[in-house]
C-alpha cells in the first residue's frame, strides 16, 4: 500500500479554488500520491484545469 503523505498549504489553497467536488477528490488523490511537494508548474498546470472545470460548471 501506497504511504500517503500530507498536502502542503499551497496545494490545499490550490484544490480549495475547484468547484467540482469529484475533480477536486482526483486532484487531491493524484497530490498525495506524489512523495514530494507539487512543484510550481505542476501546480500552474493543475490551476488551469481547474479553471477550466469551474468556466464548464457556471
Amino acid at each position: 500500500m501506497i504511504k500517503m503523505r500530507e498536502l502542503e498549504k499551497f496545494e490545499i489553497s490550490v484544490l480549495n479554488l475547484c468547484k467540482d467536488d469529484k475533480l477536486r477528490e482526483k486532484l487531491r488523490n493524484k497530490m498525495l500520491k506524489s512523495k514530494q511537494p507539487t512543484d510550481p508548474f505542476q501546480l500552474k498546470k493543475i490551476e488551469n484545469k481547474i479553471e477550466k472545470a469551474n468556466k464548464k460548471i457556471s
